[in-house]
């Protein structure tokens, strides 16, 4: 069976012809994606301790990480980054896009991790070497 998701491909090609072997660009793979959570529900898994996040801020050249729990996170603050890992773990939404891409072999199959970034915001250098990567900007 083809995926839009794969534009097109059956997951068995997708496997042979690309998996780590090189990039794929699937403009309008997932259509209808509005994403699985809104910048103040993402604020508010930051601030629980089973909740796995982090906070990069840029200042100059420099790059600093803070773990959390947060007891407050500024969604306005520039050149900022909230980061939390395992949404999928709590919140439907974000479990039904990952069993989207049940085809990936399960050892490389991890969580979702769902990112906001202010303007000027962004994760440094070299935080992770993540094989797949969905981009689906927040419009605030």
């Amino acid at each position: 069976m083809t995926l839009r998701l794969l534009g097109g491909l059956t997951p068995r090609t997708f496997l042979r012809r690309y998996w780590q072997k090189r990039p794929l660009f699937v403009r309008g793979a997932l259509p209808a994606f509005r994403g699985v959570v809104d910048e103040h529900a993402l604020a508010a898994l930051a601030a629980r301790d089973d909740v796995e996040s982090r906070l990069v801020e840029r200042s100059g050249r420099r790059w600093n990480t803070a773990y959390g729990p947060f007891t407050s996170v500024s969604l306005k603050k520039i050149n900022s980054t909230l980061l939390v890992s395992g949404v999928n773990l709590h919140l439907e939404a974000a479990d039904q896009l990952l069993r989207r891409f049940d085809f990936v072999p399960q050892a490389r199959l991890d969580d979702v991790m769902v990112s906001f970034a202010t303007r000027g915001g962004g994760v440094g250098p070299g935080i992770g070497g993540f094989g797949v990567r969905i981009k689906k900007p927040l419009n605030i």
